[in-house]
């Protein structure tokens, strides 16, 4: 398969972040598309997990979420959905390792 497309739906990503609003039912589903073949170096893989957090945050700021930390939330579950989909082992090596690195950001400050 050449092509891998996930698609997740605005009122899964916001019910399971705990945030569900009645108009989440009326939003468009996150779509994220990479071609396999471009996931066959780090530098590839970092690229497309950039994207991925780029597109993730746009298609989170469309949504009608109250709070900073609602945004927050809603961007790591879309991530966390299509890296869970995906299951490439670079792209989810490389989300470990920036997730354990927020982690340690967020509890030093």
């Amino acid at each position: 398969m050449k092509h891998f497309i996930k698609t997740v739906a605005a009122a899964s990503v916001l019910a399971s972040a705990g945030l569900f609003a009645a108009s989440a039912q009326q939003s468009e589903e996150f779509t994220f598309a990479v071609d396999r073949a471009e996931l066959t170096s780090q530098s590839a893989v970092r690229v497309a997990y950039q994207r991925l957090n780029a597109e993730a945050e746009r298609y989170c700021g469309s949504l009608p979420l109250q709070s900073d930390t609602e945004m927050a939330y809603c961007r790591a579950d879309v991530v966390d959905h299509v890296i869970s989909a995906v299951s490439h082992e670079g792209l989810q090596a490389l989300h470990v390792e920036r997730t354990r690195e927020a982690r340690y950001v967020a509890d030093r400050g």
